[in-house]
């Protein structure tokens, strides 16, 4: 059986905020509260930039780099996997 089809939606939460850093704060915490509220099945996919990553998840990926992302129960930030 295919898989579903699914609408690529702008998010303006994972626009680069690489030129206006006063951005960070709210964008980072608008994607936390959306990974603290996902239920499965399935998976989200995010792609965004570098700035948004590292404000994210405490690193900085290379190039081309992607992280999976699973909520952590009772922390505030995320368990993140360098997937490659």
């Amino acid at each position: 059986m295919a898989a579903a089809a699914h609408a690529v939606q702008a998010w303006p939460a994972l626009d680069s905020f690489f030129d206006a850093r006063e951005r960070e704060p709210g964008q980072t915490a608008q994607l936390r509260d959306r990974l603290a509220a996902l239920r499965g099945p399935g998976f989200e996919l995010w792609v965004t930039h570098q700035v948004n990553i590292s404000a994210l998840v405490g690193a900085s990926p290379s190039m081309g780099q992607a992280y999976w992302l699973t909520p952590s129960r009772g922390a505030p930030l995320v368990r993140a996997q360098p997937f490659e």
